[in-house]
């Protein structure tokens, strides 16, 4: 694709500012609710393995890596962008 990971839109002060930016659009829909749940099924214990598997399989169920591609090049072009009026 040829993305700079050093140049970014929200997010500033290191290396890898587009893979920062990146990971937020995914955030929400992969990360929040299944860190409440492990926590709760963990009962505060922590097992980088359980945790680990189960983000894996996330994002297997959701088709991630097909859908980052077309995602970015949406963000890019200003698909999704709000636009003022006029």
């Amino acid at each position: 694709m040829g993305y700079l990971p050093h140049i970014g839109f929200v997010h500033s002060g290191s290396p890898l500012l587009f893979v920062y930016d990146l990971a937020d659009l995914y955030k929400e829909h992969l990360c929040i609710d299944l860190a409440f749940f492990l926590t709760r099924e963990l009962a505060g214990k922590y097992d980088k393995h359980k945790i680990s598997g189960a983000f894996r399989e996330r994002v297997l169920e959701r088709y991630l890596l097909a859908r980052i591609g077309p995602d970015i090049e949406d963000v890019l072009r200003g698909s999704h962008a709000r636009r003022s009026r006029q």
